[in-house]
């Protein structure tokens, strides 16, 4: 840090607009806020950010545009939900149901492999180079996903038929291989129609259920460390066009300073999760899997959804990508348990293991660290 802020003694105040998608303070924006105070200190002041509060400049599908234009000069941008503009990105989303396992894996995994491939890969870049967009940091997910339930649902005669709420093509591969009708409806309208019976269940990650308060209309939830559903990772990025007007150890800061970013995404979300899965009791819900038969009717469309991802023609290379996919997902899980992680707790158990075994981040977080640093800006 004293390094970097004797560096920043000749340099001119920079400031750039920028919004969190909650409100001053949240929780769910908390990741934001860390970032942008670290880069903050780090400069001595020198960067400071303009923060509109809760999306107030654009809402979150069309961040890529307000940096574009000018409205904004960082956001994070939903690119995995994008597959018309950013096709290569999301195929790297679609199949981040690959790092899946125990809580721990569930949001370190995708982290670790997402992250390595998207810098790898040169069409990713590519994507976010023809919206004018410069990656900061390339990976955060929303959270661990699950499908949340009015009524306990565990086999295919149970699903069977079922409404469920999506959130991008690998959850309606998902959901039509279980049986169930999936539908798109936007967040705000999710829990009055679980409450009124119009849905029976929704995909969600911990963010959203805390945010809809989803535990109260749909309190049974499917997970299991067998349970593979994808998650939907964005990337925070800045305009190209601000980026390129800004001294190198401007751009350095910014980009070194990811770190922070994800380390208080993937912290918030472990957070996040560990107080939805400790509030299902007293809501009168379950955790839990699904049975054999459902559970490998959910396996064999996921392997026929990555099927179609290696054959898509959008995709440069894309059978080669996807083998990269199964390797850096299988290393990663490796990865982290090998760096003394405990991927044996279960959902069920997560809330109560997690309150004695406080989760240091640290040695993961050198391993990302090391993976951003070969793409540091010189």
């Amino acid at each position: 840090m004293e390094e970097y802020q004797a560096a920043f003694e000749s340099i001119d105040p920079i400031t750039l607009n920028t919004q969190s998608p909650a409100p001053k303070g949240s929780p769910v924006g908390k990741n934001f806020e860390d970032y942008f105070a670290a880069v903050e200190e780090w400069s001595d002041g020198k960067i400071t950010f303009n923060v509109s509060w809760a999306n107030a400049v654009a809402a979150a599908p069309e961040v890529d545009e307000a940096l574009a234009d000018g409205r904004l000069d960082v956001g994070s941008v939903m690119a995995g939900y994008d597959s018309d503009n950013f096709p290569a990105y999301a195929a790297l989303s679609d199949t981040s149901y690959m790092g899946n396992g125990n809580p721990l894996e569930m949001v370190m995994v995708p982290h670790g492999y997402v992250t390595e491939l998207a810098l790898a890969n040169e069409q990713v870049t590519a994507e976010f180079e023809a919206k004018g967009l410069k990656i900061l940091a390339p990976v955060f997910t929303g959270g661990i996903n699950g499908i949340y339930c009015s009524d306990e649902r565990r086999s295919l005669d149970e699903l069977k038929g079922a409404q469920v709420r999506i959130s991008g093509s690998a959850h309606a591969a998902e959901a039509q291989a279980l049986g169930m009708s999936p539908v798109s409806l936007a967040f705000e309208e999710v829990y009055e129609a679980l409450q009124r019976g119009v849905l029976d269940c929704a995909f969600a990650g911990a963010t959203v259920v805390q945010l809809g308060d989803l535990l109260s209309v749909a309190p049974h939830v499917i997970l299991g460390k067998q349970v593979s559903l994808g998650q939907v990772p964005s990337a925070l990025a800045m305009s190209e066009a601000v980026w390129g007007d800004l001294p190198l150890v401007a751009q350095q800061l910014l980009y070194d300073r990811g770190d922070v970013f994800v380390e208080s995404n993937m912290r918030g979300l472990l957070g996040m999760f560990e107080d939805v899965l400790g509030a299902v009791d007293g809501k009168g819900g379950s955790i839990g899997g699904l049975d054999d038969q459902a559970q490998e009717a959910l396996d064999r469309g996921n392997a026929a959804f990555l099927a179609a991802v290696a054959d898509n023609d959008r995709i440069e290379g894309a059978p080669d990508l996807v083998a990269k996919i199964e390797e850096a997902s299988a290393r990663w899980r490796e990865k982290v348990a090998d760096l003394g992680y405990d991927t044996s707790v279960e959902y069920a158990e997560f809330p109560a293991w997690v309150a004695d075994n406080p989760i240091e981040l640290e040695p993961y977080m050198e391993k990302v660290r090391a993976l951003l640093d070969e793409h540091r800006p010189a």
